[in-house]
């Protein structure tokens, strides 16, 4: 998944805040996950530390917080975003450039197709 917003060389940049919206229902007959990288100075990708112990955020996982209409806000930063938003928090590097990569399991066909893409990651406030 490739994103607008802050990116440098195809990577986000990790002083920014970001946020991610996705609907109620992605068009998919199995279950979906985020999950993120730090990004080495030779341009590997390696799952990265964080003080949460998460690497990755999916429908799937106990405390997920939803939306009044189902959908779902992920909160994607260093810092903690606090309050209830902590529950749908990636936490990215320390330092440096992120990727991140979803996961859509059991694809519909307008996935399949390209009918269907995933909403943007924007910085968070924009």
């Amino acid at each position: 998944m490739r994103a607008a917003g802050n990116l440098e060389n195809g990577f986000f940049d990790g002083t920014a805040d970001y946020q991610l919206h996705l609907p109620a229902r992605l068009p998919l007959n199995g279950f979906w996950s985020l999950t993120m990288y730090e990004v080495a100075d030779d341009n590997q990708l390696f799952l990265t530390e964080s003080p949460l112990g998460r690497y990755a955020i999916g429908d799937r996982m106990d405390g997920l917080r939803r939306n009044a209409d189902g959908s779902v806000t992920l909160w994607i930063s260093r810092g903690d975003p606090g309050g209830d938003r902590t529950a749908n928090w990636l936490p990215a590097p320390k330092r440096g450039p992120f990727s991140l990569i979803m996961r859509c399991y059991l694809p519909r066909q307008e996935m399949l197709a390209g009918r269907w893409r995933l909403p943007p990651v924007r910085e968070a406030g924009a």
